[in-house]
């Protein structure tokens, strides 16, 4: 309905079992765009509790163009997402995918809720004519060459512009400005949670190291990327999954605006499997380990040797192996 009528709608599923069934409707969705707001809600199932083959939301927003959520785990932050997911559709005549990991279930808080609006299209407020015939809509030729050049000319950049000017991605600075973190949305808590564990966080989210993080991970913004990068010695992006699409566009516009800053990511972390804390943390300490070695780690502590001491710790507390966890989200 979003198509032909200025009306939002959003749908739910799991991911990526749900979004590879809906792959054919999704393909031509995203390319005849939006007239109304349409956002899919994704539960993304990928980790230790995936009950399918550990693929990502990712790959299916590139491959067909759908602007992609990953909002960090905060009611609040949640909240605001979907709001300007909508406004994002609308923005560019786009379709959205908000992510919602495993990790945002174990989210607490509170949010503070706006008024109802009434919808200007309902059953109470019908419209006077259906949508008229647009050949412009149909999935063949010659409709889909000027879709195509749409969707790269107008709607790309319309997305980017609206990503930016209402700044969706989100900056905590830190005093070791010679380095900087990029993560996705999702990850953040856990990202906190590894830098609280090695002395360069505190409980209210306080970092020493910079982090740019990206609640719209697709598509990103070369401005803003650019930005963060320019003025730092290293960067490290922090992407779970693979292949790495995040670290790779990052590279791209490091590139193509000749910004110096060293990147790393899939060197430094695993390549597949879900970041851990402890993932992190030793992702972590080699990065510190190549360019902050003069930084106190702990009193006579490497940074390498802080991560195995943070394991052995934690597997003194807690005395046996914590059960697994069963599949499903």
């Amino acid at each position: 309905a979003s198509i032909g009528y200025p009306v939002r709608g959003a749908v739910t599923w799991k991911s990526i079992v749900g979004t590879n069934v809906a792959s054919d409707a999704l393909s031509y969705l995203s390319t005849a765009g939006v007239t109304g707001g349409a956002l899919i809600v994704a539960g993304e199932d990928y980790g230790e509790g995936a009950s399918v083959a550990l693929e990502r939301t990712h790959a299916i927003a590139l491959k067909s163009s759908l602007w992609l959520l990953d909002p960090r785990p905060n009611l609040p932050t949640i909240v605001r997402m979907v709001e300007k997911g909508f406004e994002l559709s609308e923005a560019s005549s786009s379709p959205v995918i908000l992510d919602l990991r495993i990790r945002a279930c174990h989210v607490q808080g509170s949010f503070v809720a706006r008024d109802n609006r009434a919808p200007a299209i309902s059953m109470l407020r019908k419209l006077a004519e259906p949508a008229a015939f647009d050949y412009d809509k149909l999935s063949h030729p010659p409709a889909t060459f000027r879709q195509e050049r749409v969707k790269a000319e107008i709607r790309l950049p319309a997305a980017r512009r609206f990503v930016a000017e209402e700044r969706l991605n989100e900056f905590f600075d830190g005093d070791l400005k010679a380095l900087g973190l990029i993560v996705q949305g999702g990850l953040y808590n856990n990202l906190l949670r590894a830098l609280q564990a090695i002395g360069l966080a505190d409980l209210f989210g306080a970092t020493r190291i910079p982090i740019l993080v990206l609640n719209v991970v697709y598509p990103l913004v070369p401005e803003e990327i650019g930005g963060f990068c320019s003025d730092r010695r290293a960067v490290l992006v922090v992407e779970e999954g693979q292949p790495e699409f995040i670290e790779q566009d990052v590279a791209t516009i490091l590139r193509r605006g000749d910004v110096p800053a060293k990147l790393h990511g899939k060197d430094l972390l695993k390549v597949t499997g879900e970041y851990t804390v402890e993932v992190m943390v030793r992702g972590l300490a080699g990065f510190l380990s190549r360019h902050a070695p003069s930084v106190d780690a702990r009193p006579g502590t490497k940074w390498l040797e802080l991560a195995d001491r943070t394991r052995r710790s934690a597997h003194a507390a807690l005395g046996a192996p914590v059960p697994a966890r069963p599949p499903g989200f």
